[in-house]
């Protein structure tokens, strides 16, 4: 997969000042909770946080797809003449709060960037959204524990591609959203909400048990879609030759948010958020049994 080549600064002059709640570290706070989750265990390890069984060893996604399939997840990175400090987010799922926290910084600026070129790295500290938080705190049914960046799921949602006839289980950042989704396949999806750590998904994947992750797709929220769209929109305005050449034809929000029946088919004709397929994106080089998680 080439590196992204393409990424976008928006500087941030004034923002209203908003309340960062604790944050969530990936790398290292993610390894604490997967210790403590073992210790409660025995040592035994589970929902993919354990050591790999050989079999879990062989139920996996390649590193490339996993990368792939994050690269659609738009992540908002902050910086400006203070530095971040130390034990504080440096990254946003919520790109609103990433402008209120770059704002205290001193001339603060908000990059676009993607999720998979950022998570691996134990470096950083990244934010759920505020909403993503008390939507956690209203889903009994929890997958795992220990949840810091929330991701929502229904067991049972599928959606199919009419040209492949391939099956995607839809995760999403925002559980609203999901419901939003569900409603257009089934009945009375409430109930059936379920919530897992973004910790949780990933290792399944790439360390196995992958079980029916395998055809998993993230959905970012559409408010991190809308927002990238912005960026893009200003950019190409500021760069263009012609006034012409500054339009967008279809945004990046309703590409990636379709209805059930059709998101499949949008997404293969845009080539996804940041390409990677298709007909090329706005950054070209993007990249059964036990339980959506198995044990």
């Amino acid at each position: 997969m080439r590196a992204l080549q393409l990424v976008l600064t928006l500087l941030v002059a004034t923002a209203a000042g908003l309340r960062v709640p604790p944050p969530s570290m990936m790398g290292r706070a993610e390894n604490r909770a997967a210790a403590k989750s073992a210790k409660k265990k025995g040592g035994r390890g589970g929902g993919g946080r354990g050591a790999a069984t050989p079999m879990a060893r062989n139920d996996v996604l390649p590193r490339e797809v996993v990368e792939k399939r994050m690269s659609e997840v738009p992540v908002f990175r902050i910086s400006g003449t203070k530095p971040v400090a130390s034990g504080t987010p440096n990254l946003f799922l919520d790109a609103a709060e990433a402008e209120a926290a770059a704002a205290r910084l001193g001339a603060g600026r908000v990059e676009c960037c993607t999720l998979d070129k950022v998570y691996f790295n134990q470096g950083n500290i990244m934010q759920p959204s505020k909403r993503a938080i008390d939507e956690l705190s209203r889903t009994p049914q929890r997958m795992t524990p220990d949840v810091i960046v929330p991701v929502f799921c229904i067991d049972g949602l599928q959606v199919d591609d009419k040209g492949t006839g391939d099956s995607s289980l839809p995760l999403f950042f925002s559980r609203s959203e999901l419901l939003e989704f569900a409603k257009k396949c089934m009945e009375k999806p409430e109930a059936r909400v379920m919530v897992t750590d973004l910790s949780v998904v990933v290792q399944n994947m790439v360390q196995g048990p992958v079980g029916l992750l395998r055809g998993a797709r993230f959905f970012p929220s559409e408010a991190s879609l809308k927002y990238v769209d912005g960026v893009i929109a200003k950019t190409k305005q500021q760069n263009a030759l012609f006034p012409s050449e500054a339009g967008f034809a279809t945004s990046i929000a309703d590409r990636e948010q379709p209805d059930a029946a059709s998101e499949n088919t949008a997404r293969r004709k845009s080539g996804g958020l940041f390409g990677g397929g298709g007909d090329g994106g706005i950054f070209p080089g993007g990249g059964g049994g036990g339980g959506i998680f198995p044990s």
